[in-house]
Order: C-alpha cells, then structure tokens, then sequence
C-alpha cells in the first residue's frame, strides 16, 4: 500500500472509531461518565472496570486472530472488529488516567 492510501486509511479508519465512540455514549455511558458502562458490570461481577473492559476487548481479538486463521463472521465485517478493539484500547487509556488522576488527586489531599 503507497503512503498516500495508507494515510487515507488512517484518517478515515479513526474517524469512523470517533463516530462509533459517540454513538456507543447513548447505549453505555452517562452524561458525567463515559466509562460507566464498565464501573457498573465491575460492581455487579465484584471486579474492576479494567477487568471488564479486558473481557470485551479480548473478544475482539480473538474474532481479529480467526479472521486470519480463515473463520470469517457472518455478522460483522472485519474491519469493525479492529474499530472496536481500538475504541476499547482509548476506553482503557481512559480508564488508566481517570484512575490517574484519582490517585494524585488523593496524594494531593494528604
């Protein structure tokens, strides 16, 4: 692939993961928190919201790796599968400073 396509493919592929992120706010996050959907299933299953966001994350992949291994899904095409196991990585990056932020916000109050 010439770098010119390759660009192309990037700039649309993440805006095409922008446009997904926002429509998943309405079914999984709240107005305050976008990461509420894993806070919430982490409570329920006594874990942590990473623990969660691992779970979904790795299903993806694991569809990614039989992609290659030649098991194609009927109900996706695969370029929506790296969509979401790239949202999921930005979801954990949220996570990771959200919980950041906590910890120095904590060290700061003693």
């Amino acid at each position: 692939m010439k770098t010119g396509e390759f660009n192309i493919l990037v700039a649309e592929f993440f805006g095409e993961c922008q446009d997904i992120l926002d429509k998943a706010t309405l079914d999984y996050a709240t107005e305050n928190d976008r990461l509420a959907n894993f806070k919430e299933l982490a409570i329920i299953l006594d874990t942590t919201p990473g623990e969660v966001l691992m779970v979904y994350f790795m299903k993806h992949l694991i569809s990614i790796r039989n992609y290659y291994k030649g098991r194609q899904s009927n109900r996706e095409d695969i370029r929506g599968r790296f969509k979401d196991a790239v949202n999921y990585l930005i979801l954990g990056l949220a996570l990771v400073e959200e919980e950041r932020d906590a910890k120095q916000g904590s060290s700061n109050l003693t």
